[in-house]
């Protein structure tokens, strides 16, 4: 192999760790609401009422199956209220934290790199 060819090969080998390595993401910053008060919340909790949050994903059969599988509170509008606050290719999810672990389940929602951004569910 020739030296230009294997310096090419060893840098193209690192660009994506480094790369990688420079954007590191933590999913607790995706969530408009402070993850303390969610756990206090769900433990008091003794009426139907509960804390509503909403995100948006693509309509893809692929990423809503992953979101069902983390969050089986979820409740996806495919059309209504989905045009008005997510883009175009996007539906909306609407969860809530009445159920087992809340706070880990928005952290997992919050990992899929398909969701940017969860927030309160605003009902308007």
């Amino acid at each position: 192999m020739n030296r230009g060819l294997a310096a090419w090969v060893v840098f193209a080998a690192l660009v994506p760790a480094v790369a990688q390595a420079q954007t590191p993401e933590n999913p607790q910053e995706k969530i408009g609401f402070d993850l303390t008060a969610i756990a206090a919340t769900s433990e008091a909790m003794t009426d139907k009422a509960a804390l509503a949050y909403e995100f948006c994903l693509p309509n893809e059969r692929s990423v809503i199956q992953a979101v069902q599988a983390i969050d089986p509170t979820v409740i996806l509008y495919l059309e209504g209220l989905s045009p008005t606050r997510c883009a175009a290719g996007e539906i909306l999810a609407i969860g809530n934290i009445q159920q087992d672990h809340p706070t880990e389940v928005l952290l997992r929602l919050a990992a899929l790199e398909e969701i940017v951004r969860i927030e309160p569910w605003r009902s308007e």
